[in-house]
């Protein structure tokens, strides 16, 4: 299996970069997960190239047995709450993000050559600032369908 999957930005669709850092991480000692992902337009924009990413930080969860974690929402409901946590969405520059709400929708194993590889399937919705110049700050709307990959720490 690839990680592979979509980011909706504000009616723009991006695909997932397999890249080193696009990565869904569980701390076993600690019951923490967190993801990083990057995205790239799948269209050009006359001629730019414009790639977005969203850091999700550490999440408390009953579990690190991600079986279990199906379909268990994680959510920051406030701006506040997702900057003193240091949750970014990049377009243009890192900013924080105003909510969201991401679920492990599906999970899966698989052995190849002597390695145990583990994917997880994340569905997120939110909205995300823009442009934390303007004023008021500017937000989008944006959703995810994506695999990633498990690193276990």
């Amino acid at each position: 299996m690839e990680q592979k999957g979509t980011m909706i930005l504000d009616d723009m669709k991006f695909s997932l970069i397999d890249d080193k850092e696009t990565r869904f991480y569980v701390f076993h000692s600690e019951n923490q997960i967190c993801f990083q992902a990057h995205f790239k337009l799948e269209k050009d924009l006359e001629s730019e190239i414009i790639n977005i990413s969203i850091d999700i930080q550490e999440h408390q969860a009953q579990t690190s047995n991600l079986k279990e974690l199906l379909n268990v929402p994680f959510c920051v409901d406030c701006i506040e709450t997702s900057d003193e946590r240091e949750d970014t969405f990049y377009v243009f520059e890192h900013e924080p993000i105003e909510s969201y709400s991401f679920k492990i929708v599906d999970y899966f194993e698989e052995v190849d050559a002597d390695k145990w590889n583990e994917f997880v399937r994340i569905k997120i919705d939110g909205v995300a600032v823009i442009d934390g110049y303007a004023d008021p700050y500017e937000t989008a709307k944006f959703s995810g369908d994506f695999w990633l990959s498990v690193v276990r720490l």
